[in-house]
């Protein structure tokens, strides 16, 4: 069919008649936002204080081995493991993207704390050095960010906080005390669009190779978080004897981007677990060092 010779009112008809097929065809076929994961919460607080546990939507590192950063072209978006070394050692340069999915709290809820946790669980090169954590600023895909075209380029950065000196494996990390990141959580709730996550950097020059729990890992399943990354944190509830749970918990779709659909089946994944009391779980304690 040609639309050459229509003209006016035909031609505006015929094409509303096209669009609107697609536009069912679409809604029939294409994924929803996020795929087709539905994230949802678990557990409950009462009282003055509550304490999430909030997975990861999307990780990734980006790095080179060549001495040049002659392959920094590469993708490490959907591996099993998340690597940070310094550019003094081979396999070279390595950085941990890393964002976390947001709910919505109640009016009236205040943020207190919030820290960042990766599971490390493996070291080939043993150091004391510090990771800077930074606010990631621009977009990232994790099937597409490489080295060479990454949001946060190499060089001079503020630092946002850190994550302390490693000594033992198998052990969840934490941001240092007095590193809290409230404040851009805090920005990233309010305002969505901002929420891009996190870089935790490569200090230079320094000697040491360390991999944490990607959310891409075997063990991560759509109802046990696992050892996937974390971010903790303590709300304030609203009232004398506030309340947190599924019900009155707002939980967005899932990005666009997030690589939890790329071996999650769903269709409901848990992105969020709630606990009550003064003091966050011991399970959820962190080594400093």
């Amino acid at each position: 069919m040609t639309y050459g010779r229509l003209r006016g009112p035909a031609l505006a008809t015929l094409l509303a008649v096209a669009l609107s097929g697609c536009a069912a065809f679409c809604q029939a076929v294409c994924p929803a936002p996020g795929g087709t994961l539905t994230p949802v919460a678990e557990g409950s607080a009462q009282g003055q204080f509550a304490f999430l546990w909030i997975a990861a939507d999307k990780d990734a590192w980006v790095g080179c081995i060549d001495a040049n950063c002659g392959d920094g072209d590469l993708n490490h978006g959907t591996l099993f493991s998340l690597d940070v070394a310094a550019p003094t050692i081979p396999p070279g340069v390595k950085r941990i993207y890393v964002e976390f999915y947001l709910p919505e709290f109640p009016p009236g809820t205040e943020l207190l704390e919030a820290h960042i946790n990766l599971y490390e669980d493996s070291r080939q090169v043993p150091d004391q050095t510090m990771r800077p954590v930074i606010e990631v600023k621009e977009e990232w895909d994790p099937r597409t960010i490489t080295h060479n075209d990454q949001p946060m380029p190499i060089g001079a950065m503020t630092q946002d906080a850190a994550l302390g000196p490693f000594r033992d494996v198998n052990q969840w990390r934490g941001t240092l005390p007095g590193n809290d990141l409230v404040d851009i959580v805090r920005d990233h709730l309010a305002f969505p669009s901002r929420n891009h996550g996190f870089l935790i950097n490569n200090p230079a020059p320094t000697t040491y190779l360390r991999s944490f729990r990607s959310l891409n890992a075997p063990s991560w399943t759509e109802t046990d978080m696992d050892f996937s990354p974390r971010l903790l944190l303590k709300v304030q509830l609203p009232g004398p004897e506030g309340f947190l749970d599924a019900s009155n918990l707002g939980m967005p779709s899932l990005p666009m981007d997030t690589d939890l659909d790329e071996f999650l089946t769903g269709p409901d994944v848990l992105m969020v677990r709630i606990a009550g009391g003064s003091n966050g779980p011991a399970a959820w304690e962190v080594a400093f060092n």
